[in-house]
């Protein structure tokens, strides 16, 4: 064996319920943000699909150490009231350092004599 723990690799993903479903895009961002004001978490859903993902924004306020936590315990909670199925998702942003964003990247310089 490799050392990859494969124990989990055939788990069965829950799909979401027919309620979820049902929902249109600002019914489902309605239920998910009332959750949240309701357990004062300080995030905001901005978009949830018919797939169960919901992409959320935190607030700006919130430390770095303090994220993972919350954005855990938000996902049991929605997982627990609203649909099983249900998984968070952060936008995604564009690296700020420069350095790594040229990563992969060739020049050609042509050196004149």
């Amino acid at each position: 064996m490799s050392g990859i723990d494969l124990s989990h690799a055939t788990a069965v993903t829950p799909l979401p319920g027919p309620q979820w479903l049902a929902l249109s895009e600002a019914e489902k961002l309605a239920a998910v943000n009332s959750l949240f004001k309701e357990k004062e978490f300080a995030i905001e859903a901005v978009s949830a699909n018919e797939k169960a993902d919901v992409t959320v924004e935190i607030s700006p306020e919130l430390d770095a150490a303090s994220r993972g936590e919350m954005l855990r315990e938000a996902e049991m909670v929605l997982k627990q009231h609203i649909d099983e199925s249900l998984v968070l998702w952060l936008p995604t942003e564009t690296d700020r350092n420069t350095i790594r964003r040229f990563r992969g990247v060739s020049i050609d310089v042509k050196q004149e004599r």
